[in-house]
């Protein structure tokens, strides 16, 4: 980031981000949604990881469709204007930025200070997100924010990705056990009982997941065997990719170091091959001597 002159007034600008803070930034924003598994906790998320990664963030609105084909916001109520610049990004089903918003996109208090023309350095982000198997709209984000820069743009695109993956993760929670989502279980006991082991046990799964949007493949091999080795105590943890002509095994990382040259043998050879034939697990002492070595 440029240094600001010393006259500036600005205290974010006079202080140069440290190497490094914008990436773990967008790690944690990207862990946030990756945790995700309720509607509350996708809006607070997504508001979370857009304050993390844009500048002067002032305002996020996540607008979700209800049972009735409406976006509606929670936080505070109101529904997505049926006109102005907003409706046009629904349409297009493209992100949207402007200088702030017209007469048609004021519905009440809630989007008021949002009325154009807003300060040169600012602006109105209108997100829409898409469900590719529908080819709808299944939720906007609009974003009162600064101006950004490439990196922040970039940084923006990865965020959308993963809040939709988020946005799909919970309606698929939500048809699979919706009386845990809405809280109209008989028993509220047990209900809080079994939502606790189930988060617990998939909490852990959906973190790993936020992290894995390197795309180094050696980084993203170190990410599964840390957390393989973590969850399973293994003193020895190394992963074995499948050629896509499924002729040979290669090996790249074990455990945390990363081999100096790749490591590959066809999977003709003893019992691995057969495991990836089979698709059946085995225990290291299935392995002879020769697969050992």
């Amino acid at each position: 980031m440029r240094r600001q002159p010393a006259a500036s007034q600005d205290p974010l600008a006079q202080k140069p981000e440290p190497p490094g803070s914008r990436d773990d930034r967008l790690e944690d924003a990207l862990l946030s949604l990756g945790a995700v598994i309720d509607i509350a906790g996708l809006r607070q998320a997504a508001r979370d990881a857009l304050s993390a990664v844009l500048p002067k963030v002032e305002t996020v609105y996540t607008y979700l469709l209800d049972g009735e084909s409406r976006l509606v916001c929670e936080d505070p109520p109101h529904e997505l204007p049926q006109g102005g610049k907003i409706r046009e990004a629904v349409i297009s089903q493209k992100r949207l930025s402007c200088n702030g918003l017209g007469p048609s996109d004021l519905l009440g208090k809630p989007l008021a200070r949002l009325v154009a023309p807003l300060a040169p350095d600012m602006q109105v982000l209108v997100i829409p997100l898409l469900d590719k198997e529908t080819g709808s709209v299944a939720a906007v984000i609009l974003v009162h924010c600064g101006q950004l820069s490439d990196s922040e743009e970039q940084s923006l695109q990865v965020v959308e990705k993963h809040a939709l993956v988020a946005l799909r993760r919970v309606q698929a929670l939500q048809q699979r056990r919706p009386e845990a989502v809405q809280n109209t279980s008989v028993d509220a006991s047990e209900d809080q009982k079994d939502e606790k082991g189930y988060t617990d046990h998939d909490r852990k799964i959906l973190q790993l997941c936020g992290e894995l949007f390197d795309l180094d493949a050696t980084s993203l091999q170190l990410k599964v065997l840390q957390y393989l080795q973590q969850e399973t105590q293994a003193t020895h943890c190394c992963l074995l990719l499948v050629s896509e002509d499924n002729l040979q095994l290669s090996c790249k990382v074990i455990g945390d170091k990363v081999l100096g040259e790749e490591v590959s043998f066809p999977l003709t050879m003893g019992r691995l091959g057969q495991v990836v034939e089979d698709k059946q697990c085995i225990q290291l002492k299935d392995l002879t001597s020769d697969d050992v070595q």
